[in-house]
């Protein structure tokens, strides 16, 4: 289900959107998904109406629904679906904002994304560290430009069975395929299932969400007025049957919190997936959720175990020989030793060579005709933190040669992804930097990135 999610969020941001047939709702291809570019993400809504026919809803409240944008592409090039539920925030889906810089996106109001009502800048944006959920904060408030619009607001009352088999309102914007009906479109569409952090939707065969109206929601009036249920996640690439959305009420609190102008705090802080030890404890960040296991209670011990599991629970003996933190060369292994347990690093994998360096080792360029005599190099981001005393472990000397950019891949924000989504720019330090010949730089910076999220996809495993 976690794979198949993971296609779907990029399949739904390239192609049709709600649909009254199947027609014409063919998935997008891979490069087309794999591209990233806002101007491609379109959505669609194949045949549906013009008016909400599930849902009464005032000419005000039909225009707090509105589209994502690319800011430097303009307002016609839509790319999802969002909900004005107060007058300066927004709700849609992570997978449509994950990767794309805040200054980068904007959001649109009114029938035709050519010729929008109003448009306004996103001035934050808060993805669920767990659901596809992404709360936009605008940067001025809606109603004080156009004071006819009526955010319809996120429901907060917990949903249960009691509405499976009643009609519900979905909404979106888009390409049709049909040149002649263009901008925002409604579909009915019955709520088929209530599950834990998600509601399913169904079209029966008949209409339903589909490509690019990611985001878009689905509303009911539950006795006080229409509420948004959910953001649509992915579904059936057919655009009449089954469609995913994310409760909005199983996140209440993380809505109202940035509605009500709060900041949500990082469970995670500093923390990345590699985690530390907080004396026989582990604790790490799993897809921006704090985590932690108590080694003792089971009558193991915390400790950095490799560059792919960071700090965990192990029973490995305590102790690294002769081998100190400044480390020694086993061949072209860069071998040291980081909480009592060994670590090894080969250089040549990196077309480098180990050299010992005042009194430790180090990964070192081959074609330095000299021995590299510079301070032992602070781990990457793959492994372990250097305690304090490692600080002083070799004497200064002169600079190891880099390449023009700078010989490391420099880490973009907390750390390797947990889990990251497509546009997430995180990198992680080699440590010891090759200087690679430009056309294979891609290539050595792919397979360490595929080589950290393995690593964290193993660890979760055996959790």
């Amino acid at each position: 289900m976690a794979n198949a999610r993971g296609v779907n969020r990029w399949l739904w941001t390239s192609g049709c959107a709600l649909g009254f047939t199947g027609a014409g709702c063919q998935a997008p291809s891979a490069q087309t998904a794999a591209s990233g570019d806002l101007a491609m993400r379109a959505s669609a809504i194949v045949n549906g109406t013009r008016d909400p026919r599930a849902l009464p809803l005032t000419d005000g409240q039909v225009l707090a629904l509105g589209w994502l944008y690319s800011q430097g592409d303009g307002p016609a090039a839509n790319f999802c679906t969002g909900t004005l539920i107060n007058g300066t925030t927004v709700v849609t889906a992570s997978h449509c904002t994950e990767g794309t810089p805040v200054n980068a996106i904007g959001f649109g109001i009114g029938l035709l994304p050519t010729d929008p009502t109003a448009t306004f800048r996103v001035a934050q944006k808060f993805e669920h560290p767990q659901l596809d959920l992404s709360v936009l904060r605008l940067s001025e408030d809606v109603t004080d430009r156009v004071p006819e619009v009526e955010p319809v607001p996120a429901n907060t009352a917990r949903l249960n069975d009691a509405l499976v088999g009643s009609e519900v309102q979905a909404g979106g914007y888009g390409e049709t395929y049909d040149a002649s009906r263009y901008g925002r479109w409604f579909a009915t569409v019955v709520l088929a299932q209530v599950e834990a952090t998600e509601v399913l939707v169904d079209g029966q065969g008949r209409m339903g969400i589909c490509y690019g109206d990611s985001g878009g929601p689905i509303m009911a009036d539950l006795g006080s007025g229409p509420v948004v249920l959910g953001v649509e996640s992915y579904g059936d690439q057919s655009c009449v049957g089954v469609d995913h959305l994310t409760r909005l009420d199983v996140a209440a609190d993380f809505i109202a919190g940035i509605a009500g102008g709060e900041t949500p705090v990082d469970p995670c802080a500093e923390l990345d997936y590699l985690g530390r030890c907080s004396g026989d404890v582990a604790e790490w960040c799993d897809q921006g959720s704090f985590q932690s296991l108590d080694c003792a209670a089971q009558g193991e011990r915390c400790a950095y175990v490799d560059n792919q599991t960071g700090y965990y629970c192990t029973s490995d003996a305590i102790g690294c020989g002769d081998v100190t933190r400044a480390g020694t060369c086993r061949g072209d292994v860069f071998v040291r030793c980081r909480n009592d347990a060994l670590v090894e690093e080969d250089c040549a994998a990196s077309g480098l060579v180990c050299r010992l360096v005042g009194g430790g080792a180090r990964c070192s360029d081959p074609s330095l005709v000299a021995p590299d005599a510079g301070p032992t190099p602070r781990p990457d981001m793959g492994e372990a933190p250097l305690d304090p005393a490692d600080a002083e472990v070799a004497p200064p000397g002169p600079p190891v040669a880099h390449d023009d950019a700078g010989g490391s891949i420099g880490a973009d924000d907390a750390g390797p992804p947990p889990s990251g989504g497509a546009g997430d720019e995180r990198g992680s330090s080699t440590g010891c930097a090759a200087r690679p010949a430009a056309g294979a730089r891609g290539g050595l910076f792919g397979l360490l990135a595929l080589g950290l999220l393995a690593g964290a996809q193993r660890r979760r495993a055996r959790r």
